[in-house]
């Protein structure tokens, strides 16, 4: 699974750097963390009521930009999961999310490459794994987002970030209903660029 992301990242950039300046190794490093909401969608979770579904999840990054526009990260997410149970009771359980993700930035696939500019819009896709807990089940995630970065120095980004991903049905310990479950996260952090 891992190799198939680092062969579709691959190609892409390939594909979108034709006549692009590539950064060279040891440049365009970073890392990052980030604390949000998060909002787990699973099968009998519609039964506990909407403000007890919100929880708090955390999350590092660490990534690098392959090209002025494109760009590879690795995120962990660590979130306190809660809704509902088959039993209409009030569930909660530990999720832990890791994934390789794919961004663009979209301003300067548009002409803008003015890397000081004060706002980039980066959408981003990735592919990972989710578990629950230690022993709890776990299944491959597809993640598509959208992040909004906010230069504040040479070395300084200010992030606000929302993405959603897709997991198996069989994530909060009930099989059945829909063939998917899902969460969504809204995160605000920072991105140390070295």
């Amino acid at each position: 699974m891992m190799m198939g992301l680092v062969l579709l990242a691959s190609s892409v950039v390939m594909a979108g750097t034709a006549g692009t300046r590539v950064t060279k190794a040891n440049e365009g490093w970073f890392i990052g963390t980030g604390v949000g909401t998060q909002f787990y969608i699973g099968d009998m979770d519609n039964r506990q009521n909407t403000g007890y579904r919100f929880s708090a999840g955390f999350e590092g990054t660490a990534g690098k930009w392959i090209s002025p526009e494109w760009a590879v990260r690795l995120q962990a997410t660590a979130a306190r999961v809660t809704g509902g149970s088959a039993d209409g009771k009030a569930d909660a359980m530990n999720l832990w999310h890791i994934h390789a993700d794919v961004l663009t930035d979209v301003l300067g696939w548009l002409g803008n490459k003015d890397a000081n500019r004060l706002y980039t819009p980066m959408p981003l896709a990735g592919i990972g794994f989710a578990k629950v807990g230690v022993h709890g089940p776990g299944c491959a995630t597809f993640t598509l987002g959208l992040l909004n970065r906010f230069n504040v120095s040479e070395h300084i980004d200010l992030n606000v970030e929302i993405k959603g991903s897709l997991l198996s049905d069989k994530m909060d310990g009930f099989k059945g209903g829909s063939r998917r479950e899902g969460t969504a996260m809204l995160t605000a952090g920072f991105t140390y660029k070295f």
